[in-house]
């Protein structure tokens, strides 16, 4: 008898254990990679996305990041912000992280979220944009603060 109820103790443990584990989508959408072109419409070199497979197949469905807030009106709560896998210090806009380390956020209803230097996690709705280098490759709309 005390077997079974340390049995049945230990799978509920396990049942809520993995039923809280989070998948961060980071790892697919840091395989793409960008190769420098030159874009006579900008006059410069520009990245252009080769977006990796595993990337790809995320489009189009909901995912769930955890990253760094990287504000776009000061450090205030925002629905429209930038979202980095690396801090500020390391982002792709301060750092030497490349653009497939960021995503561009749209949070779902106009929700703002509260400005962090702590990492917190987001899930919403991944777009991809493979043809205008004057976007970011990924957005992230209909988000919400997990």
């Amino acid at each position: 008898m005390i077997h079974r109820f340390i049995y049945l103790i230990g799978l509920l443990f396990v049942v809520t254990f993995t039923a809280q584990a989070q998948t961060n989508a980071w790892g697919s959408l840091m395989l793409t990679t960008t190769t420098q072109e030159f874009d006579p419409t900008l006059g410069m070199e520009v990245d252009i996305p080769n977006i990796h497979p595993a990337a790809k197949q995320l489009a189009g469905s909901e995912i769930e990041l955890e990253g760094f807030i990287l504000p776009l009106e000061g450090k205030k709560a925002q629905s429209h912000f930038m979202f980095s896998t690396f801090p500020i210090n390391m982002c792709y806009f301060c750092g030497r992280a490349g653009p497939e380390s960021v995503i561009e956020v749209f949070m779902k209803n106009g929700t703002t979220v509260p400005f962090t230097d702590n990492k917190i996690w987001l899930k919403g709705v991944l777009r991809i944009n493979e043809g205008n280098p004057q976007s970011n490759i990924y957005t992230l709309e209909h988000a919400e603060k997990l």
